[in-house]
């Protein structure tokens, strides 16, 4: 029985999963941000074809395996190839010679392996074949492991004579480490090593985009710029006029570290996965945070917006911002509070002052009040609230455009200091800042800091760039 008198049903209704974990389900097959609720019976049901049949399995299911590409599955034609079990370095496997086999007669040529390696089919095989033979890098066993070069081979020129092969080995010698790795660390036995081919190892964990802290660090530029509005100089009492000032950069390690990991996850969650789209992502964040130092808005009690001010990665500001995250998540928000907060926020933006939303505060619940600090000091909540803007602001649609880079500049003292533009950034930092793409450009809070983080993330994550120089020719990275 209830507190009120009435009488609690005898089956009650599960609790419905929020749409944030519903979007988690559908985008990663499980739940990744959040626990599932006990009392939720969820079915993620897909259509399954086997070699033996066809149909519908529920993949919403503790018995049911995950697997990505970091595990190299053999869905994505990854093969693991063991059947070699000569103690040197020439291929001998059963394997790999059936793939170049293409006559099937069951023995391949020299002539026939190089035709055969022309072949894409055979090729796409090999790029993903990971292989376990003996380690080439070490000074053991070099006689075993090449001692073939010396006999007759009709891929080569001519046997290695004895001087030649002295001369190989000085050179494995020369280059071997192995050996000198400290035996503390946990090595396998060099007859028993895996070997991934590398460049397709390399566009595998590419697909990753997880940033280490590290790498996170690396990301903010060195210097920002910022304009000092015109002010009386404390001693003279001089009026000193509005000029820019080149402030250097101290990223936050502290909170770099803290968040990394849940940052990571919400990139991922709102498909923030390209190196475009991550670059323009953490430009902003970088300065809307003030370099991940302020996870909330400093100074924000005199702000028209106060107290539904900026919190998270990037800045979730306003009521109607925060009540769409609430309900996101799955959080029950009277519709009533939600009008009542719309119309005083309406209020608040057109006079300037906040008393409205002051006033209206009075009414919120204290649960509602956590709900609001926890998006600054809950780790998943500073993160994934900025994922969730970053997704239903329509950001990434700027972000996704190649960016053409101008030099620009402006006066510090006595030098010009440059920076580099682009529109196509321009737009996603006022879609950040002022909730809309946009071309007023002048509006947009710290947008020279906001261009030089995006310039040092795209350094970074970006495989080529080009960047005018001070003559307009281009070159591979920014004028600082």
């Amino acid at each position: 029985m209830y507190r009120n008198g009435t009488t609690a049903p005898a089956n009650p209704s599960p609790k419905a999963p929020s749409p944030s974990l519903i979007f988690e389900l559908l985008r990663f097959g499980r739940a990744v941000g959040e626990t599932m609720p006990s009392d939720v019976k969820f079915g993620h049901w897909r259509r399954v074809v086997t070699p033996d049949a066809t149909g519908w399995i529920n993949l919403n299911q503790p018995t049911i395996g995950v697997y990505s590409d970091a595990d190299f599955p053999h869905w994505a034609d990854w093969s693991l190839i063991d059947d070699d079990h000569t103690p040197d370095s020439h291929c001998d496997s059963p394997s790999i010679r059936k793939w170049l086999d293409l006559t099937g007669k069951g023995r391949v040529t020299h002539a026939e392996a190089k035709e055969a390696l022309l072949d894409k089919a055979v090729a796409k095989k090999l790029a993903r074949a990971i292989c376990k033979f003996p380690i080439e890098w070490t000074k053991q066993d070099i006689g075993k492991r090449w001692g073939w070069l010396k006999a007759s081979n009709e891929a080569l020129p001519g046997p290695l004579s004895d001087t030649e092969f002295s001369d190989l080995e000085n050179h494995i010698t020369a280059l071997a480490f192995w050996d000198d790795i400290p035996k503390d660390r946990d090595l396998p036995d060099a007859n028993e090593c895996w070997h991934l081919p590398p460049v397709e190892f390399i566009r595998q964990f590419r697909k990753c985009g997880w940033l280490t802290s590290d790498e996170l660090t690396r990301m903010f530029p060195a210097t920002a710029l910022r304009y000092q509005a015109a002010r009386k100089d404390r001693v003279t009492h001089a009026l000193v006029p509005g000029h820019w000032v080149s402030e250097k950069v101290t990223p936050n390690k502290v909170n770099i570290s803290k968040y990394c990991i849940e940052l990571n996850k919400a990139m991922r969650k709102f498909l923030i996965t390209t190196p475009l789209r991550q670059a323009a992502f953490l430009g902003n964040a970088m300065q809307e945070t003030q370099w991940f130092s302020l996870i909330e808005e400093g100074g924000a009690t005199g702000q028209k917006y106060f107290p539904w001010s900026g919190r998270g990665f990037l800045q979730l500001t306003w009521p109607d911002n925060y009540v769409a995250y609430w309900r996101f998540r799955g959080r029950q928000v009277d519709e009533a509070l939600a009008d009542a907060l719309r119309r005083a926020a309406v209020s608040a933006n057109k006079s300037g002052s906040n008393a409205t939303l002051v006033a209206a505060d009075l009414k919120v619940p204290t649960v509602a009040e956590e709900w609001r600090r926890n998006t600054a000091t809950d780790t998943v909540e500073a993160t994934d609230s900025a994922g969730a803007y970053w997704s239903w602001s329509g950001a990434a649609s700027n972000a996704d455009r190649m960016p053409l880079m101008h030099r620009e500049s402006k006066p510090v003292g006595n030098t010009q200091k440059p920076y580099y533009s682009s529109q196509s950034f321009g737009l996603v930092a006022a879609t950040v800042n002022v909730g809309h793409p946009s071309t007023a450009f002048s509006q947009i809070n710290g947008l020279q800091a906001r261009y030089q983080a995006y310039t040092a993330a795209l350094v970074q994550l970006m495989d080529i760039m080009q960047f005018p120089g001070a003559n307009g020719a281009p070159q591979s990275l920014p004028d600082a």
